[in-house]
């Protein structure tokens, strides 16, 4: 998996991914999240908030790694 420029590609509307984003002030975060017509909004379970485009610029976003695979031990 690599970061996708968001000038280069935008991920399919409401899919759960990772992205960056930047503050004003400079300071960078990675979140999980999605896009929608409003912008982005970091996914937390069972609530979820917008990023204000005024003070935040999201820059590169990547799919989601795939979950372990649970693994069955006999006891």
């Amino acid at each position: 998996m690599k970061w996708i420029n968001v000038y280069e590609q935008m991920p399919c509307s409401l899919n759960k991914v990772l992205f960056i984003w930047i503050c004003s002030g400079g300071n960078r975060n990675i979140s999980m999240g999605y896009h929608c017509d409003e912008g982005w909004d970091i996914y937390l379970p069972y609530h979820s908030f917008k990023l204000h485009k005024e003070r935040i610029m999201v820059t590169h976003w990547m799919e989601l790694p795939d979950f372990p695979k649970r693994e069955c031990k006999d006891e």
